[in-house]
């Protein structure tokens, strides 16, 4: 329930071998860079949505360092625009459509040293 982060639930039972890829996309950078999010308090409101912030992150935290699960996990640099913004403005919107189409073409086709997904690798090491 406080995770925004449930890949797990999408994957084939346990013992099953998978017939397709179920990957996740997740808002923010991947965790090797991480350096936590510093959520202000300046009254009691604010602190009420540090608190839930701070637990979200811990669970869906959680999730992406269950076994596999950040292997198939595209992440989308947001810059400094948060999870929790909705009201965007075009810039915003088109900073986000960017990043999210050249992470997904990375993860797909590989980038620098990272190679492109590759779902029989993933089995073999995951699933087997």
């Amino acid at each position: 329930m406080l995770s925004n982060f449930p890949i797990e639930v999408f994957d084939a039972p346990a013992g099953v071998t998978p017939r397709w890829p179920t990957f996740g996309i997740m808002l923010g950078t991947r965790p090797a860079s991480r350096q936590g999010t510093a959520n202000p308090v300046k009254g009691p409101l604010s602190f009420g949505l540090a608190l839930l912030r701070t637990m979200m992150g811990f669970y869906d935290q959680l999730h992406i360092d269950e076994d596999g699960a950040i292997d198939r996990t595209i992440f989308i640099d947001t810059g400094t625009i948060r999870t929790t913004q909705f009201d965007l403005s075009d810039t915003d919107r088109d900073l986000l459509y960017r990043n999210g189409r050249r992470a997904a073409e990375q993860f797909l086709d590989g980038s620098g040293d990272r190679p492109g997904w590759d779902f029989e690798a993933y089995k073999a090491e995951h699933r087997s």
